[in-house]
């Protein structure tokens, strides 16, 4: 009755019938009040049609019918019930009755009560047609079918009977015959929402998918905000592998169904888990500024996920941000396992991976600059950018939303590595940093790896790039499993692991083959003073070496450095440094060449004593250097840990191992029933 053709066609069939035109009029009355700006609470609208005359059945219909239009079925049918008791005879009362055991799902009753209204009017076009919409609700098609044909014998130009006979057609998996009523209806009424969407799922269900796709976007033009159609829209989209644009077509399909209060709701949520990433970084870095850098990449990663969480909120799919929450997990998971595999190696080794770390400042200031920088202007950007993409804001069809989603997810990725990279690779590469620490930082790279992995593979599919044929779905998104995701992969790999481990680690071992060699030549000068057969020449020869080693500049005036880091992240740290090693050995050798020249200059004129004592000191001598020559071979072969083949064999199908596994975390989930707030969307077109 809202619907101001479909009035004129009741008037022009009921016009022999004063009492009905009444009760007609009557509705259109209560819906302009509905319309008009509301004077009283919606709650007192029934009082506007108050019962003058307890005995007149008319008004009792009335009284019906205002209950009915605000929502209270039980009233509408006690009121009802009443003005049949009154007048059996009143078809409209009968079919108004019908109305509301519809809304209420009773669809037995209302097909009796529709069928009374119908013995008391056989002609009456509307009660044929709503029962067979309460006939399509049981299941019953070809008897809907034959009500719908009653109603438009009665009425040809009725457009929705034509309409529903299409859908019970469809049911029916008579396609060409619902297509055919489809186009009948649009005929009568070109702007008719539900007959455009019935003709596209129809000529989709023929295989005629792109003249689908135009029809949901003519029904879409003159109505957004009915969900069935972005859902069939997104169904369509999808068989044409049109991935992306289907995700957003069910995003906007899952938007219209939530009420603004739940929008705003999750909004803030994830704002607050955001804004508590940002204070908390903000405030780790004033707290313990001599760990600044290593304080900005954690916060601008872990802003950075919860910004794609943020914007995987606006999917309007719990399932998917859940999803990508575990891939998180999950990933921080494995380093832990891989950690462990290692014996979870702590101090020094961490206080040395913080110092290289932190020491990008000092190697690269103005780089380090930029970086911080562009980590400050992160944390607005992707807060605009959760905006944007939620709120939909010059985003309102699913193309627009896929551009921007290129933009958005490459932006965060981008960012993420430009921010992380730069100062881990330095520390990978320092030819001061200890092997086991180099193992420790590839786990953590290791780590971030997997995680981009994720975003990796999201981001080629809001490009549509590689094969989706055997994808890995998470939710409406899939991730695709194809050469162009392992080639990008692979290249991460090599240049973010694989390259700075393997050149990190030939460069310690270059230089502490360099610093071990000048060891041993000093070892080779003090074993030729004391093997020379001339006691009294050792201690003018030892001064020598001492004075030499004094003017060594292998790392003079590092001392000042070696005092700030010990001060800072201790001595365990520095003791790990073969620079530190090379200084203390040089310290070392320093005290006890003078106790040598004080004990030969005691031992003077002893001359068999002196040689006693010199062939003592030359074998210890002797047995260092053979040490040294040891390590000199074993550093001089370097070989890939075993962490390397790991990341060779799981890297590239990290992404995919991530995605299979979050899926049977979430299967398991819904399974058991800790899914319930997932919204689904429908996986077939309906009419």
């Amino acid at each position: 009755t809202t619907d101001y053709k479909r009035l004129e066609r009741i008037t022009a069939a009921l016009e022999r019938d004063q009492m009905r035109l009444g009760w007609i009029l009557a509705s259109i009355v209560l819906l302009a009040l509905l319309a008009a700006p509301a004077h009283a609470a919606a709650d007192d609208l029934a009082d506007e049609f108050s019962i003058v005359n307890e005995s007149d059945p008319v008004e009792w219909n009335n009284k019906g019918v205002a209950f009915y239009l605000l929502g209270k079925y039980d009233e509408a049918i006690q009121a009802y019930d009443e003005a049949i008791r009154l007048d059996p005879e009143m078809a409209m009362t009968w079919y108004n009755k019908g109305n509301a055991f519809m809304m209420q799902g009773k669809y037995t009753e209302a097909v009796q009560a529709y069928d009374e209204a119908i013995r008391l009017d056989s002609e009456f076009a509307f009660a044929w047609n709503n029962k067979g919409v309460a006939l399509i609700s049981q299941g019953k098609y070809d008897e809907a079918i034959q009500a719908y044909d009653e109603a438009i014998r009665l009425d040809s130009e009725f457009a929705t009977a034509w309409n529903d006979k299409g859908g019970a057609l469809y049911k029916l998996r008579k396609y060409d015959e619902a297509r055919i009523c489809f186009e009948k209806a649009l005929e009568i009424d070109p702007k008719f929402v539900s007959a455009l969407n019935g003709k596209g799922v129809a000529l989709y269900a023929l295989n005629r998918t792109e003249e689908a796709i135009e029809l949901y976007n003519k029904a879409l033009q003159l109505d957004p905000k009915i969900p069935l159609i972005w859902y069939n829209k997104g169904n369509a989209l999808d068989s044409l592998n049109n991935f992306t644009e289907a995700a957003m077509a069910y995003s906007l399909g899952r938007e219209v169904e939530l009420n603004s209060e739940a929008k705003m709701g999750i909004f803030a949520v994830v704002l607050i888990i955001y804004s508590a990433f940002a204070v908390g970084g903000y405030a780790l870095s004033r707290r313990f500024r001599k760990y600044k850098m290593s304080i900005v990449i954690l916060s601008i990663n872990l802003l950075g996920l919860s910004a794609v969480m943020w914007v995987l909120s606006g999917f309007f799919d719990i399932l998917l941000v859940g999803q990508f929450l575990i891939g998180g997990v999950l990933m921080v998971a494995i380093s832990t396992v891989l950690w462990s595999l290692s014996g979870f190696p702590a101090n020094p080794w961490m206080s040395q991976m913080v110092l290289e770390i932190e020491d990008f400042n000092r190697k690269c200031p103005r780089l380090s600059w930029i970086i911080r920088a562009i980590g400050l202007l992160a944390v607005i950007a992707y807060a605009l950018i959760a905006a944007v993409f939620y709120f939909r804001l010059y985003l309102s069809t699913e193309i627009s939303l896929v551009h921007f989603l290129k933009i958005a997810f490459s932006l965060i990725f981008l960012v993420g590595l430009f921010v992380t990279l730069p100062p881990i690779w330095s520390a990978m590469i320092s030819k001061n940093l200890d092997g086991r620490t180099r193992d420790i930082l590839l786990i953590f790279q290791f780590g971030h790896l997997g995680v981009s992995g994720l975003y990796l593979g999201l981001i080629l599919w809001i490009f549509g790039i590689g094969s989706f044929d055997h994808s890995v779905p998470l939710g409406n998104i899939k991730f695709p499993i194809s050469i162009h995701y392992l080639g990008i992969v692979m290249f991460l790999l090599a240049f973010v692991i694989i390259g700075p481990y393997i050149s990190g680690s030939k460069r310690a071992n270059r230089w502490n083959v360099t610093l071990l060699e000048k060891e041993r030549s000093w070892l080779d000068e003090l074993l030729d003073v004391l093997d020379f057969p001339t006691p009294t020449l050792y201690g003018s020869k030892l001064q020598k070496i001492l004075e030499k080693i004094k003017d060594d500049d292998t790392i003079s005036s590092q001392d000042g450095e070696f005092d700030r880091i010990e001060s800072l992240y201790g001595a365990d740290a520095l003791r790990l440094d073969p620079r530190v090693r090379y200084r203390n050995f040089l310290m070392r050798h320093q005290d006890q060449i003078a106790e040598k020249i004080d004990q030969f200059e005691v031992l003077k004129g002893n001359r068999e004593e002196i040689k006693g004592t010199a062939r003592i000191y030359a074998e210890a001598y002797r047995l260092r250097r053979d040490e040294i020559a040891g390590m000199i071979e074993m550093e001089g072969t370097f070989r890939p840990k075993f962490w390397i083949a790991l990341a060779l064999i799981l890297t590239p199908v990290l992404g995919q191992i991530l995605a299979t596994l979050i899926n049977w975390v979430l299967k398991a989930m819904i399974d058991t029933n800790l899914g319930g707030l997932i919204t689904s969307t429908p996986t077939l077109p309906l009419p």
